[in-house]
């Protein structure tokens, strides 16, 4: 007759074992992501996010979780607005937002046509 095995045994297990060879499944990546397990797989296969399969199941270390965050980081940069496109107010708007913000110098007094 053989044992059930219960989550508690398997945390108990994991308790043990060093962090770097703790893998999460899907789901648990899905929950710390705050993502639907869906998405977690269509990104998976779409961004080729990096991973572990054993026979059909995917896992996911520490190690690769930092690796995809790192894919999706995006840095908060003020970029220039470009000045040479929309109606004269709108070029206007963005080369004062340009100038306050020090992303380009203004070389003359008088405003863009």
């Amino acid at each position: 007759m053989e044992a059930e095995h219960t989550n508690e045994d398997t945390q108990s297990r994991n308790a043990r074992l060093p962090v770097e060879y703790l893998y999460f499944t899907v789901d648990d990546v899905a929950e710390m992501l705050c993502v639907a397990p869906s998405t977690v797989r269509t990104l998976l296969r779409k961004e080729r996010w990096p991973h572990s399969k054993f026979g059909v199941q995917v896992r996911f270390t520490l190690a690769d979780l930092d690796a995809i965050r790192t894919m999706h980081r995006v840095d908060v940069a003020l970029k220039a607005r470009p000045t040479h496109i929309g109606s004269d107010q709108a070029r206007r708007r963005a080369h004062a937002y340009n100038i306050r913000n020090g992303l380009v110098e203004q070389r003359y007094s008088r405003p863009i046509p």
